[in-house]
C-alpha cells in the first residue's frame, strides 16, 4: 500500500463508520416503502446499495491491512465479514429479481459520480 499518515487510516475509518450509518438509514428507509413492486426502481435501488457495499468493503479492507491496534482489528474484522456477508445477500437479491447474473449499473455509477476505472481499482488509500 501506499505511504499515508496515521491519520489518514484514522480519517478512512470515519468515512467507513458514516457510510455504513448512512446505508443503513437507506435500508430502513427503504424497508418502509415496498418498491418491489416496481422493478425498474427496485433494480436501480438493489444496485445502488451493491455499489455502496463493495466501497465501504474496499476502505474496511484497506483499514484492516494497515491498522495496528489489535482491538481495532477485530473490530474492522467483525464488520467486514458483515459487509461482505450483506454484499453477497444484495447480490443474490438481484440474481434473483432480475433473473439474470449480469446487471448493467452504469446509470448508478453515474449517479454516484464514480469512474469506470475508480470502481474497478482499489486505488490508494491516501484518495479514497
Amino acid at each position: 500500500m501506499g505511504q499515508c499518515k496515521a491519520g489518514t487510516y484514522n480519517q478512512l475509518w470515519l468515512k467507513a463508520q458514516n457510510s455504513l450509518g448512512d446505508i443503513l438509514q437507506l435500508e430502513a428507509a427503504s424497508s418502509a416503502l415496498d418498491i418491489t413492486k416496481d422493478t425498474a426502481a427496485y433494480s436501480r435501488y438493489q444496485n445502488n446499495l451493491y455499489i455502496k457495499y463493495i466501497r465501504i468493503f474496499r476502505k474496511l479492507e484497506i483499514i484492516q491491512d494497515q491498522i495496528a491496534h489489535p482491538q481495532k482489528w477485530k473490530v474492522v474484522d467483525m464488520l467486514l465479514e458483515g459487509v461482505m456477508g450483506r454484499i453477497l445477500e444484495v447480490r443474490r437479491e438481484m440474481v434473483d429479481k432480475g433473473l439474470s447474473e449480469f446487471h448493467f449499473m452504469d446509470d448508478v455509477i453515474q449517479d454516484l459520480k464514480l469512474t469506470p476505472v475508480r470502481k474497478e481499482s482499489v486505488g490508494s488509500p491516501c484518495v479514497i
